[in-house]
Order: C-alpha cells, then structure tokens, then sequence
C-alpha cells in the first residue's frame, strides 16, 4: 500500500509579449517565479517564458507533511524591474469563489474548464512601489518555484500565505 498526499498540486505558468531581457520579474505570494524563455532558435516562442509553482492547495485531515502550511490563493504579480512596480496582478484559488469547494466532480470537460476560469481572478494591480523578490534556484527543479519549502533566510516558513490571504 502507497499513501498519496492530494493536498499537494502543481500549477503552469505561461507569461508571454516579454519584450526585453531582465526586465521583468513575476513573483508569486511575494516570491519569485523562475521564468525560463522559450528562445528555441528558428521558432515563433520569443517574448515567451514558462515556469512551474508547487504548492499545498488544501489542509486534509491526514497529509503526508502536515506543517507545511496552505499557499492558495495564489497571487501572482507581473514587475517592472525598471520602475520597480506591479503592472499585472492575478489570483488562483483551489476553491469555488463562494469559499466551499465544489460539490462532486466536473461532469465533463467543459464543466471543469469553467471551474477553473472562475477561479483564476485577474484584478487591478497596487499603486505602491513592489521590488522584485531575490531570485531562488531550485537545483534539482530549476524551472519550479517550490512554496512548499521555506524561502531563503525564513526557514521557519513565518509569512507564506494561506487560503485565508493572511500569513
């Protein structure tokens, strides 16, 4: 017998129009995303990046790891390193945008495509200055943001967000 831990989940960034090199940043809950170009040579894919988040979607009752603490939402900023400011904000949540999660499973796939459109929530982004977070290189994951582990200097993992928004 194998235990699964299901509250653990893996979401795909794709950032595109990236104009010029090192100019922006996406952080995620404050943390920074590590964007990879797609510059293949001879293909349509530039001004494009990718990346990954792992995070903890939900707190069950028995989990495989049970202090690592929720992520979600998940907040992602779009910065302009240059004029240190957020120019695009967004939100993913693993629950329904009542609160409660959803009542058995999606009926088909369209059904689950609009569950997940109604969880992603783009908003306004804030008026304040936002430096880009400290870049942090997963060795064996290069391309994975992992928010299960602690960022650098914050090992106790004080700060991470939860469903709630509040750290």
């Amino acid at each position: 017998m194998r235990t699964v831990d299901s509250s653990l989940e893996r979401i795909q960034v794709k950032v595109t129009g990236l104009t010029v090199a090192g100019r922006f940043a996406l952080a995620c809950n404050g943390r920074r995303v590590p964007l990879t170009a797609l510059n293949e040579p001879g293909s349509n894919e530039q001004g494009q990046a990718i990346a990954a988040i792992r995070y903890r979607a939900r707190r069950l009752s028995a989990t495989l790891h049970p202090t690592i603490p929720v992520h979600t939402p998940l907040v992602f900023d779009l910065i302009d390193t240059w004029k240190e400011k957020s120019i695009g904000r967004c939100s993913y949540s693993t629950l329904a945008p009542n609160g409660v999660a959803y009542e058995g499973r999606p009926a088909n796939a369209q059904e689950a495509r609009l569950r997940r459109m109604e969880r992603f929530v783009v908003s306004l982004p804030h008026n304040a200055p936002m430096a880009a977070p400290g870049e942090e290189r997963n060795p064996i994951y290069p391309m994975t943001l992992d928010l299960r582990f602690p960022p650098p200097g914050n090992e106790d993992g004080v700060g991470l967000h939860n469903e709630s928004g509040r750290p």
